[in-house]
């Protein structure tokens, strides 16, 4: 006999930022190659905690913007920034995805030694934000 068990989990809140972010137009990865261009924007979950008790993920996210100079990659981080500012206000970042006391940091600008000939410039949010469940099936009598 097999259980279906209904286990509360962290979301992957960077592939939530990166499709929420898609619909003010704004392309994002997670994942920067080496040869990275003007234009890209990374989206890392760098940090956070969960809060178990209460269900929820406090993820961390760092948003990295390089531009060919420091006032486009300025003003590309405040598009970003002002998209976080709208999943604030709604209290989501995708339909049915709460987003819970959002702080952001202002955007900085920081030198990249891979990207010599770019600048970049980033913001980190801190949010708090609900568990998702998966559901896994255990075998009752352990596989015999």
């Amino acid at each position: 006999m097999h259980d279906w068990l209904d286990i509360p989990v962290p979301r992957d809140t960077e592939a939530d930022v990166v499709s929420a972010l898609a619909a003010f137009g704004i392309t994002a990865s997670t994942i920067v190659s080496a040869d990275r261009g003007p234009g890209t924007i990374r989206i890392s979950r760098t940090g956070g905690d969960l809060e178990a008790q209460r269900m929820r993920d406090n993820p961390r996210i760092l948003v990295e913007v390089w531009e060919e100079s420091p006032p486009a990659a300025f003003d590309r981080a405040v598009q970003v920034y002002a998209a976080f500012q709208v999943f604030n206000e709604r209290g989501t970042i995708l339909p049915g995805v709460a987003v819970h006391d959002m702080d952001l940091q202002s955007p900085r600008s920081y030198d990249d030694p891979l990207a010599p000939g770019l600048a970049r410039v980033q913001f980190v949010a801190d949010y708090l934000t609900d568990l998702t469940t998966i559901s896994l099936k255990e075998d009752a009598h352990g596989g015999e």
